[in-house]
């Protein structure tokens, strides 16, 4: 599909003249808007990759922090019981809640677990696609 030059209407590649405003195609400009559209699908196509990084790299980043987390809130609650101190106790499981309360609003609140082409929630999402749309989320 390429645009007019006239109406900018999108139309096919192997049309003479225009439907819409009935401007007759020469060869020049189909090679001209032929190049143009080549050149805004690969602007979109990057466009695409440089999204889907920065949700991955996002990802990434989430994952890291809570896994550090539930890592040394666990410490906290061995050495907690260990000694037996309730205020330590509590202290972890404050540390525990406040990891899930993080989560939540990472997830639903800024779209973490989202796929940057549509913004859906990728519910239970192990592949590479997401299950809205189709594109590559990883």
């Amino acid at each position: 599909m390429i645009k007019c030059p006239k109406c900018k209407e999108l139309i096919g590649d192997t049309v003479e003249t225009c439907p819409m405003c009935f401007h007759k195609m020469t060869a020049h400009e189909r090679i001209l808007m032929e190049k143009e559209s080549r050149a805004e699908l690969e602007q979109e196509t990057e466009e695409m990759i440089k999204e889907t990084e920065e949700a991955l790299r996002r990802r990434t980043i989430w994952i890291i922090i809570n896994v550090v987390c539930v890592v040394l809130l666990m410490i906290l609650l061995i050495i907690a019981v260990s000694v037996r101190s309730n205020v330590m106790i509590s202290v972890a499981i404050a540390g525990y809640v406040a990891v899930v309360v993080y989560d939540l609003i990472l997830i639903f609140g800024l779209g973490v677990n989202n796929c940057p082409h549509c913004g859906r929630y990728l519910y239970r999402n192990y592949g590479e696609c997401c299950q809205w749309c189709g594109n590559r989320v990883r």
